[in-house]
């Protein structure tokens, strides 16, 4: 018996975009701490996004790690896809 095996990333891993479109490859975001407000990476704001701001004089942002509820979820989700 074969089993399936998933390979959890972040999102500012810098993955090749090939990668990250692969079935078993999940990606939880980075929080971006940005003038008192928490957003989640590629979710609540693009790289685009992102990049606009900083060039038109935003403050520079924090990052801080995915939220732990995130990560469970990711699991949870892999689990039902039948990666153990």
């Amino acid at each position: 018996m074969t089993e399936k095996i998933a390979i959890l990333i972040d999102s500012c891993s810098d993955a090749p975009q090939y990668l990250q479109d692969k079935d078993y490859v999940k990606t939880v975001s980075m929080q971006i701490h940005w003038d008192g407000k928490v957003l989640r990476d590629r979710v609540d704001i693009s790289p685009d996004q992102f990049y606009r701001k900083i060039k038109h004089g935003a403050s520079i942002p924090t990052t801080s790690s995915p939220q732990s509820g995130d990560i469970l979820e990711k699991f949870q989700e892999l689990e039902k896809e039948g990666y153990r």
